[in-house]
């Protein structure tokens, strides 16, 4: 880093820095203007510059140049060079024109200096690979993916900075403007083919992670889809990505989901529906693909976390919001278990996809639906299976009771389970009727606070709804 200091010829940016500091230091107003308001400490070059700026940010009335000397020379900074610049500075005269076309050139100079350090850290990278490639430490199969991924970490160093922490007069103005839109109603969630869930979680999915589990056979990949359908249809962009899936299954599906014939999304995949069925199935294929619905199919094991984020991106330049809020999308991750990454352990990749998928909700204003698989050391509670407890007596079976001790059934997803949104576990009775547990709920209305956590579904193999009137499960009280 260059500084005053080591500078005996002062290069031209260094000089730049130092005749805008003179200028804040001669009248502190300069350093409100439009341009100069707008730097920050890592625009400068100098070490000497920055600290003597971040003295003048946090002290707008004004400072004394002895103030700043005692800062530069606890910082081993202070010499002759930078006694003389400041003692020039304090008998410099700049006009407020040239501080706006200073700071400008200041600007545009990180800039440079920025893209510079980018494009050699992205050398670097490739180059490691390169070498670990040569040396047999990578292999070639695995080298694209591995660049992606530190690609993706140099693109996250390299986005511009901001303060960690929010304070100071107005920092709640942004956060209450979004809640104050919820109430007019220009910010609503994404509306589910569920009323009861609808009304519990005060409309639909938020902004956040949702996590699904629930044994095969409970339709947990045409739950994930038709909540896509839904949002797309309420005009909410949505994405499904099926990693178990291919083109065929996804389209196969839909049209059992919306053709409005009496035919399973398997009759169409196998072949066992009748011409009336399919040209009832292309009306409705045609008007999905006039909805702001995508879906992708990459092959399982092969599509990683870290590429969420620029999936993301891509939906978001596709749909942007004319204000924060006010246009939540969907994505659907159908399922979590097979999802790739660098880590070895299923339990860490399922971790970091979690917590990824968490910063990638707040970042594009985002309800991300993780599917999990259940365990197996849990597949038979979620089957119905009623067990004695040491005494004889039975203990609350799945459909029974308080549904937030079943956060924790699916496969190795256990710690994003309790740090979720929500969490809907799909299961069986003991008489074999199917209901979701609300297990978490991180935000729920007051008026539905008595909410017992189940709510009664019904199966047909392609879309779950609610049964007309709650069902009764024999042996069980409600």
């Amino acid at each position: 880093m260059e500084t005053l200091a080591e500078n005996p010829v002062l290069d031209p940016n260094i000089a730049i820095e130092r005749k805008l500091l003179g200028a804040i230091l001669i009248d502190p107003a300069v350093i409100r203007l439009p341009g100069v308001a707008d730097l920050s400490v890592d625009d400068f070059e100098a070490q000497e510059s920055r600290i003597i700026f971040r003295d003048m940010q946090q002290h707008p009335e004004g400072i004394a140049t002895d103030l700043i000397k005692l800062r530069l020379n606890k910082a081993g900074l202070l010499t002759s060079k930078v006694i003389d610049a400041l003692t020039d500075a304090e008998e410099r005269s700049l006009t407020k024109a040239n501080a706006g076309v200073d700071a400008a050139i200041i600007k545009a100079r990180a800039a440079e200096r920025k893209e510079e350090a980018t494009r050699q850290a992205v050398a670097r990278e490739v180059l490691a690979v390169a070498r670990g490639i040569a040396s047999g430490e990578v292999p070639a199969s695995e080298a694209r993916r591995i660049v992606v991924e530190r690609l993706d970490r140099v693109a996250e160093r390299a986005a511009p900075r901001s303060r960690r922490f929010v304070t100071g007069p107005g920092a709640f103005a942004a956060p209450f403007e979004r809640l104050l839109r919820r109430l007019t109603q220009r910010e609503k969630p994404i509306p589910t083919s569920l009323p009861t869930l609808n009304k519990i979680m005060g409309g639909g999915l938020g902004r956040g992670v949702h996590v699904i589990v629930g044994n095969t056979g409970t339709g947990k990949s045409q739950l994930a889809l038709e909540l896509a359908l839904t949002a797309a249809e309420q005009g909410y962009p949505s994405l499904y990505l099926g990693l178990e899936l291919d083109d065929l299954d996804v389209t196969a599906r839909i049209m059992g989901l919306r053709s409005g014939r009496d035919k399973r999304w398997a009759d169409f995949f196998l072949g066992n529906a009748d011409q009336q069925d399919y040209a009832a199935a292309v009306g409705a294929l045609n008007n999905v693909s006039n909805l702001p619905f995508a879906y992708h199919t990459p092959t399982a094991l092969a599509w990683s976390h870290t590429e969420l984020r620029s999936t993301a991106a891509e939906l978001r330049d596709l749909h942007p919001e004319e204000e924060p809020g006010a246009l939540p999308m969907l994505i659907v991750l159908d399922f979590l278990q097979i999802v790739d990454g660098t880590e070895r352990e299923l339990r860490e990749r399922i971790k970091a996809a979690s917590y990824s998928a968490r910063a990638v909700a707040i970042a594009y204003n985002t309800a991300i639906v993780l599917v999990s698989s259940t365990g197996r050391e849990h597949y038979a509670t979620l089957s119905g299976e009623t067990k004695k407890t040491s005494g004889g007596g039975n203990i609350e079976a799945f459909g029974e009771g308080d549904p937030s001790r079943f956060v924790g059934m699916g496969k190795e997803s256990g710690e994003i389970e309790f740090s979720a949104d929500s969490l809907l576990v799909l299961g069986r009775t003991p008489s074999k009727d199917l209901r979701m547990g609300v297990a978490k709920l991180r935000a729920r209305p007051t008026e539905h606070a008595d909410f017992n956590g189940w709510i009664d579904l019904a199966f047909d193999g392609n879309r779950h709804r609610e049964p007309a009137a709650p069902r009764k499960v024999e042996g069980f009280g409600r």
